[in-house]
C-alpha cells in the first residue's frame, strides 16, 4: 500500500477509480470465456463495459 494511502484498507479501495474494479472483473470474466471464442458476449460482461463507458462520459463532462 502506498505511504500516502489511508490507514483503513477498505477506504483505500474505495478511493480507487470505479473503472479499475470493473476492468479487473471484466478481465476475469474474459479469461473464463476465452475457451469459447464463438460464444456471445456474456450479459454481465456487457453490462460492465456499458458502465465503464458511462463513467468515462461522466468524467469528460466534469473535466476529468
Amino acid at each position: 500500500m502506498p505511504a500516502d494511502a489511508p490507514r483503513n484498507p477498505r477506504r483505500w479501495v474505495q478511493v480507487r477509480p470505479p473503472d479499475l474494479a470493473a476492468l479487473m472483473m471484466a478481465r476475469a470474466m474474459a479469461e473464463m470465456f476465452r475457451d469459447e471464442p464463438d460464444s456471445p458476449l456474456p450479459e454481465p460482461l456487457a453490462a460492465l463495459l456499458r458502465q465503464m463507458e458511462r463513467w468515462r462520459k461522466e468524467q469528460g463532462k466534469h473535466g476529468g
